[in-house]
């Protein structure tokens, strides 16, 4: 007797959504074009065989119910989204894919020319200046400066005198973080890196060395 197989469309062509992240504007929201991820989704399947549709559950994705509306807006925050990919030939579900969007008063801005200074006096300590800082960014805003990035992304525990940051010489370099305070706009985060150098009296780091050898 004949033997019927059912086949059904391979879908391993298929691609990844990115994880989307906005700034909010003035009144608190951030909105995302969800279709931007229609062709990471895709990848290479040919984009008339299927569509994709966005929904805030697994559960609507998979009923088909409540479709999100694009842009999509929220205020501070993180919301999972889920991606239904749909046969356009048969109507049925291909796949679901999963990403998520972030709303956020910050963006980063990369990293700022390190600092380097020698311990001049040997007593096991160096003194910085962070607020140098403000010129490179070249900016009149507010700045505050973090021991950690996570401390400048929630805008906590400030440096309290910027213009006189302790190292010890123990510590051979660390990360220090800048935020710029943007009024009515999203604020910038910038890293820079502090180098601690035990001998100032030598020729090779002289261009570091202010102290001894400009005297």
């Amino acid at each position: 007797s004949a033997i019927t197989f059912n086949t059904l469309s391979c879908t391993n062509n298929l691609g990844e959504p990115q994880n989307l992240t906005n700034c909010v504007g003035p009144n608190g929201i951030a909105c995302f074009d969800l279709t931007t991820n229609n062709a990471p989704i895709l990848g290479n399947a040919n984009p008339n065989q299927y569509s994709i549709n966005y929904f805030s559950s697994l559960n609507d994705a998979t009923n088909n119910t409540l479709p999100l509306a694009t842009p999509f807006c929220m205020p501070l925050g993180t919301a999972t989204i889920y991606a239904r990919i749909t046969d356009i030939s048969t109507g049925t579900i291909a796949q679901i894919k999963v990403f998520t969007v972030q709303a956020l008063n910050y963006q980063n801005q990369g990293a700022l020319p390190h600092m380097t200074q020698c311990d001049n006096d040997s007593n096991g300590q160096i003194s910085y200046d962070l607020t140098t800082s403000q010129a490179l960014i070249s900016t009149i805003n507010p700045l505050t400066y973090h021991g950690s990035l996570a401390d400048a992304q929630n805008n906590v525990n400030p440096i309290v005198n910027p213009t006189n940051f302790i190292l010890p010489t123990s510590v051979s370099s660390s990360t220090i973080y800048i935020r710029e305070h943007i009024t009515n706009g999203c604020d910038n985060i910038f890293s820079r890196v502090l180098f601690t150098q035990l001998n100032c009296n030598v020729a090779s780091s002289c261009s570091n060395a202010n102290t001894l050898c400009n005297s």
